[in-house]
């Protein structure tokens, strides 16, 4: 008998497991979906403004993930205010004003970029203001350095020398850029706790009406 309210009690955690993994699935299935669209309609793009080559902003997207990362770990203040916008410049300095206060600084190194992919797409006339989202899965070694160099993770101290303990963390993460001054900065980063689920219902917009009326003809599924 008591075996069985144990296996009763833990029938709802196992639903709660199973609706997650499913629901993590379907997402992941549309996103696909979304990502192959977004793939066919830079294409056609591209053909018109060489600056949306999928490839391109997917280079440009990793490149300014790697630089962010490392200014941000070296706390250069002068690289980070020339790759993110004013908003996420002053979040990172006030979080590097706390760190200094403790006497910490937040490493990100040995970073290695597993995928990349365009989620979100907003075109501008002219490309004042346009913007696209990446989706970015990585492995870095993120970790903290206290005043006396000791390596600190979210799970306490590292022993030095000790095979098994890892600073090693993967990232699964929602970057958007935003064209500004012939370049490309940071418009905001976003943890990817939802799977993605913000960008399945977004459209890719076009405020070029010439471009989107060209876009309706070539793509029938463009919409806007």
């Amino acid at each position: 008998m008591q075996v069985f309210f144990i296996v009763l009690n833990l029938i709802p955690l196992l639903a709660l497991l199973v609706l997650r993994i499913v629901g993590r699935r379907i997402i992941e299935y549309f996103l696909k979906r979304k990502i192959a669209h977004i793939t066919r309609v830079l294409t056609i793009i591209e053909q018109y403004d060489p600056l949306w080559n999928r490839e391109e902003l997917e280079e440009v997207a990793g490149s300014m993930f790697r630089e962010v990362n490392m200014a941000w770990s070296e706390k250069n203040l002068e690289l980070l205010k020339s790759q993110v916008s004013e908003n996420v410049f002053k979040f990172m300095k006030d979080r590097i004003v706390k760190l200094n206060r403790k006497g910490r600084k937040n490493i990100m190194e040995n970073i290695g970029i597993d995928q990349i992919h365009i989620v979100d797409v907003r075109v501008k006339k002219g490309n004042i203001g346009s913007m696209f989202t990446a989706h970015i899965r990585s492995s870095i070694d993120d970790y903290y350095l206290d005043s006396m160099g000791r390596k600190i993770t979210r799970f306490g101290f590292l022993s030095r020398g000790d095979p098994n303990e890892s600073p090693r963390v993967k990232l699964h993460e929602f970057w958007t850029f935003k064209h500004i001054n012939d370049g490309w900065v940071v418009e905001r980063g976003e943890q990817g706790h939802g799977y993605g689920l913000n960008y399945l219902g977004s459209r890719i917009t076009v405020d070029d009406r010439e471009l989107r009326w060209k876009l309706k003809n070539e793509d029938g599924n463009f919409t806007r």
